[in-house]
């Protein structure tokens, strides 16, 4: 029943990624969702013995012990896009007390979304369920066959415990502030400017992607990543997935950005087959430097923000 309501709610985050068909995303959104059981907490609703509504709530652990309140997601999220409005509503009314329930039982201030843009029923649900639009991301990926070699007129290399602090100060003061916490005022701003800089931290500690760009030895910017992921389920894939990247302000309009882009790509060149990404649609400088490096975009998604 599952896999029928996840076929019917058309969503593909993987549309157009070499040779991944259809069943292959319905069986990975199912067995995601399938190990999401285990450890989250589900919801679904079910009609005449089939599925209409299915979604858990999932716990974000670094955001609750970032931000000192707890926070959680609403993931795998599936709807009957058959659904009309007047069954809709129905289906809301009778989900709503269940989960403002749950919010209030486990003491839960904050919940995030992340909605497919092309799923209006998935959009509406959203909505009447009290969550707010924040902003929309633009998904993509290159092949790494296709990144092309450039010519270095910095030093790249892996960063070095001793650059950590530096690049903090750095994602603190000149990290892209169009991002969904800056555009939540409810966030404390100094918690939301502290927030890459113990990212950067937090993925030094896992032994993530850190490249750092250096001018006579010294770091000027750097590129997060994590490291390459198989999707056995997606034709084995080995896929990069780019994360956000950093200049200190002084080094500006020295073309820092862009060679550290292609930096990152070319050292994902042969150990991944795709390199991915995901920006804010409003974040037009980004667009354009996705572009100039060869990236098609294939999925489109909101975010939504409820508070309690």
């Amino acid at each position: 029943m599952l896999k029928h309501l996840i076929l019917n709610s058309k969503i593909n985050p993987f549309l157009s990624w070499p040779n991944v068909d259809p069943n292959q995303t319905v069986n990975f959104l199912y067995s995601q969702a399938k190990i999401g059981e285990e450890k989250n907490e589900t919801f679904c609703i079910v009609r005449n013995g089939i599925i209409i509504l299915y979604f858990q709530f999932q716990k974000l652990k670094w955001d609750t012990n970032h931000f000192k309140f707890r926070c959680e997601k609403i993931c795998n999220l599936f709807i009957s896009t058959e659904l009309n409005v007047r069954e809709l509503n129905s289906t809301v009314k009778e989900i709503k007390t269940k989960i403002d329930n749950y919010l209030a039982l486990n003491q839960i201030t904050f919940v995030f979304a992340d909605i497919p843009s092309s799923n209006s029923i998935a959009n509406l649900f959203i909505q009447k369920m009290g969550f707010k639009f924040v902003i929309n991301w633009l998904d993509g990926f290159v092949l790494s066959e296709n990144v092309t070699s450039f010519k270095e007129n910095y030093e790249f290399g892996s960063i070095l415990p001793n650059e950590v602090e530096h690049l903090v100060k750095i994602s603190t003061k000149d990290y892209y502030k169009g991002g969904r916490f800056y555009h939540d005022k409810k966030f404390e701003r100094n918690l939301v400017e502290q927030l890459y800089g113990s990212l950067i931290k937090t993925s030094f500690q896992n032994k993530e992607v850190i490249l750092v760009c250096r001018k006579n030895g010294f770091p000027i910017g750097a590129f997060i990543s994590n490291s390459v992921k198989s999707y056995p389920l997606l034709s084995g894939l080995k896929v990069a997935g780019l994360r956000f990247l950093i200049v200190d302000s002084q080094y500006r309009g020295m073309n820092i950005g862009s060679e550290l882009f292609s930096a990152i790509l070319n050292l994902f060149k042969g150990e991944a087959d795709i390199i991915k990404t995901g920006f804010e649609t409003h974040n037009l400088i980004s667009l354009n430097l996705h572009i100039k490096k060869g990236f098609r975009f294939n999925y489109s998604h909101n975010a939504y923000h409820l508070w309690t």
